[in-house]
């Protein structure tokens, strides 16, 4: 229920505060703003717990490149690329787009998975898979055409246009149409899925959540919502991870005093450089995540087992011994 009303709230809320929130009280600005910044930039340096974690420290060790050294390598490649071309770091700004627009599809796609051992209705069909690539597809095309979103100091790239963003909102909305089409199918071909009522609000939460890009005007309203979402459901994820873990407080700690720091300083960043930079610690956490959170590495799949056996055991007669299921799709896979 925590993941409906995370994932639900900033779609419906936030597109109406973008719409008045000029006329909104100072306290109910404030309130948004620090929820940004938690869930916006907070849920990026949650990352850094698993550094904590001594579970996953033999993966962190076995992937030392990916996890640790992109932090450094990244965000200065990034950076000295902004240095030597701003044109050239506006085109790897839309990529970047894209593939956030795919991290958030992902994590969406493991929640789905977690709802389903949790309906104990089996694996999710294949065509969930497609479904889900179809609403990322009307993510990506919804980011990559969004001016408000690029950050300030960067050229105006050149399909930028009033006429590219009609013709993107068309193609995001067939995206969807289609995407409406298979559920529907899928729920008469699968009627095991008719039984499980989170996939049932999952797979419409899922469709729904790229729904605010089709708007236009300020960022508030046309992506706050579903990035504030994503991130809300990640540091619940990441909340339940840390709390059954030995250094839970530790890295909690961690995660808040990177979090508190940082947020403020990138949402008034001095410079492109610092921009561009921080843009490199996201794709940071884009590559960690894909191999902390893979559950076919047996040392990932066995941590997430433990500490989500809630959703994927049953408690079975007096003596509370449970029957686990296997989970096959992590919250963040890329």
């Amino acid at each position: 229920m925590a993941l409906a009303l995370a994932t639900a709230i900033p779609l419906v809320v936030l597109p109406f505060y973008g719409l008045s929130h000029w006329l909104a009280p100072t306290p109910l600005l404030a309130s948004v703003f620090a929820v940004w910044i938690l869930t916006g930039y907070g849920h990026v340096m949650s990352t850094v717990w698993f550094g904590a974690d001594p579970d996953y420290r033999p993966v962190v060790r076995a992937n030392r490149w990916r996890i640790l050294g992109s932090l450094a390598a990244v965000p200065a490649v990034m950076g000295v690329l902004t240095v030597a071309s701003t044109t050239v770091s506006a085109w790897l700004y839309a990529g970047f787009l894209a593939w956030q627009a795919h991290h958030y599809s992902r994590q969406n796609y493991g929640i789905l998975s977690f709802a389903a051992v949790n309906d104990r209705v089996g694996p999710l069909p294949k065509q969930v898979s497609l479904i889900i690539n179809l609403t990322s597809a009307a993510g990506a095309i919804g980011m990559v055409l969004m001016p408000t979103i690029y950050p300030v100091g960067l050229p105006r790239l050149p399909f930028l246009t009033p006429e590219a963003a009609t013709a993107g909102r068309v193609a995001a909305i067939g995206c969807l149409v289609a995407a409406a089409v298979l559920i529907g199918r899928l729920l008469i071909t699968e009627p095991r899925l008719r039984g499980g009522p989170r996939v049932l609000l999952f797979l419409g939460l899922s469709w729904a959540f790229f729904l605010p890009g089709l708007l236009s005007g300020a960022p508030q309203m046309t992506f706050w919502p579903y990035a504030m979402a994503h991130g809300a459901q990640y540091l619940i994820i990441m909340g339940i991870t840390s709390r059954r873990s030995p250094r839970g407080w530790f890295g909690f700690a961690l995660f808040a005093a990177s979090a508190g720091v940082l947020g403020p300083l990138v949402f008034h960043p001095p410079g492109i450089v610092l921009i561009q930079a921080y843009t490199g610690v996201i794709i940071w956490h884009f590559l960690a995540d894909a191999r902390l959170w893979r559950l076919r590495d047996p040392t990932v799949r066995a941590i997430v087992s433990r500490r989500f056996d809630f959703l994927f055991g049953t408690p079975q007669g007096a003596t509370g011994s449970r029957q686990p299921a296997s989970p096959t799709v992590a919250p963040a896979v890329q």
